[in-house]
Order: structure tokens, then C-alpha cells, then sequence
């Protein structure tokens, strides 16, 4: 909490006023866990994707934690309040697919389906502003979808030739040995 209030966030407006409270726990839950990254995992403060591209880990940690937030207001809430009225799972998924369908824009039910990598970029850019791009960044918002898209077509065929599904480095850029933290951090943090 020290953290956030020293941020300035706490201070600040975060996206819409209607989602503050939402996205203020996001902030802290991305803080928290950027804490636990680098002074406890001993992670650097940017993060490097296959293709190259680099963005800040407190970009990306906030950007996860708000798109949680848009995921349950705007899909486990109300199918939760379908599936009350309902008494039916499916009738309420039903419900809530429909209602995207016939929302203006209509992404917002199928958001894997019917979003293009552009409009991926350009719904995630308004996560990454900072003191440096107040509007946000569409590199470091395309380096995060990079970083969290899983490519499962070429997953399958790097399985199927009998390579390693995943392979992430673990050494430090620069570095010869694997990197694990040293034991003689001052300060951990662990958060729940």
C-alpha cells in the first residue's frame, strides 16, 4: 500500500471515474506483484518479447490486472446476474453472447473472435500511459500483446518436431550464468 500512495496514484483518476475503484486494485495488485518480480525473483524493470520489442514489467503486470477487471465487469458480472434470473448456465452465457452481438461495436462478447491485432493494440494502448506517453504507447501496447498472446499454431509445430514447447531464458541479458536471486536481498515482499 506504502507503494501506491508513494506512486501518486492514489491520487489520480485512472481511466474512467465509474471504473476507479476497479482500477485502482489493479494498480496495487500490479505493484505488488512487480515488487515480488524484481526484489524477491530479482526480474528486471522491462521485459524483452521473442520478437524483440521491450515495454516496462509495471506496463504489462497493469495491463493483465486491467483487463481482469474489464473481464468481470463486463462478462462475470452480468452473467452472473443472467445466470441468477435464469437459474441456467447456458441460457445465461446465451444471453450475455447475444447481447454482445447486438451491442454497437460488437467485440465486446467475442473479444478473441472478432478483434483484430489492430484493434488489440488500440484497446490496450490506453493501459500503457505514463509521465512519458500520456496518451499511452501502441509499441509498448503491441510488446505487451506479444508477450501475453500464446501463438498456438506455432506452439503445435515446435511440439510436433519434438522441440520444447516453451524455452524462456533464464539468464539476465549480458549475464553467463542462470539467474536465480541472491540471497542477500534486504527487503522481500510478499503480498496476498
Amino acid at each position: 500500500m506504502d507503494a501506491f500512495a508513494e506512486s501518486g496514484m492514489a491520487k489520480n483518476i485512472i481511466g474512467r471515474p465509474e471504473n476507479q475503484e476497479g482500477n485502482q486494485f489493479a494498480c496495487i495488485k500490479a505493484i505488488r506483484t512487480q515488487l515480488q518480480l524484481t526484489d524477491v525473483y530479482g526480474l528486471a524493470e522491462s521485459v524483452t518479447t521473442d520478437s524483440g520489442s521491450r515495454f516496462d514489467l509495471f506496463q504489462g503486470l497493469l495491463s493483465l490486472e486491467l483487463m481482469t477487471v474489464f473481464f468481470t465487469e463486463a462478462f462475470m458480472k452480468p452473467y452472473l446476474k443472467y445466470l441468477q434470473e435464469m437459474g441456467n448456465s447456458r441460457m445465461a452465457l446465451g444471453r450475455l453472447a447475444f447481447g454482445g452481438l447486438v451491442e454497437a461495436g460488437s467485440q465486446n462478447r467475442f473479444p478473441l473472435t472478432w478483434s483484430d491485432r489492430a484493434t488489440k493494440i488500440a484497446n490496450i494502448t490506453g493501459w500503457t500511459v505514463s509521465e512519458e506517453t500520456p496518451k499511452g504507447s501502441p509499441k509498448a501496447a503491441e510488446a505487451i500483446l506479444d508477450f501475453w498472446t500464446s501463438d498456438w499454431a506455432s506452439l503445435a509445430t515446435r511440439i510436433r518436431k519434438g522441440q520444447a514447447g516453451l524455452d524462456p531464458p533464464m539468464t539476465r541479458p549480458g549475464a553467463s550464468r542462470k539467474y536465480w536471486p541472491s540471497a542477500s536481498r534486504k527487503r522481500a515482499f510478499m503480498c496476498y
